[in-house]
């Protein structure tokens, strides 16, 4: 892999890293986040919505809760819940974040409702605007790749 793409992958780790633990995961996850790339067949000529998802996650933790919120629903095998996956797995090798990724949760049942609760209308708060922007273009680029808009949870 090139110096550049090896550059972008580990800033794709970094940013992807901050939304899956809600801080920053370092220099070397994103090092073995860039190197796992190049073992594993990723597909990357799916189409150029499945580039578009994964370059809006890649900005910022945010923009990636909403992509993967959206992705979730209406394309859950896309490359971006695959990389993400990915990184999860990295992590949950790597101390100290395994101990934060296997910790339970709340132990009263109402902070757990409470957490839960806070969770769902958070996705569904990212859900609603990446739909208005979007599904209209993966429509586009399924009608663009001569496929039917109808099957929008295949990718």
């Amino acid at each position: 892999m090139s110096e550049n793409a090896d550059a972008r992958l580990e800033r794709e780790g970094r940013v992807f890293g901050r939304y899956l633990l809600g801080r920053e995961a370092g220099a070397a996850v994103g090092a073995r986040y860039a190197a796992a790339h190049g073992t594993l067949d990723w597909g990357e000529g799916r189409g150029w919505f499945e580039r578009l998802l994964l370059a809006a996650a890649a900005r910022h933790p945010l923009a990636t809760r909403a992509c993967d919120a959206y992705s979730r629903f209406l394309c859950p095998n896309s490359l971006l819940r695959r990389k993400l996956i990915l990184l999860l797995a990295i992590l949950e090798l790597t101390p100290p974040f395994y101990r934060e990724i296997d910790a339970a949760g709340p132990a009263s049942a109402p902070k757990l409702a409470a957490l839960i609760a806070w969770k769902g209308l958070t996705m569904a708060a990212l859900l609603l605007p990446a739909l208005v922007v979007l599904l209209p273009l993966q429509a586009a680029s399924r009608v663009l790749a001569g496929r039917r808009p109808s099957g929008a949870g295949r990718v």
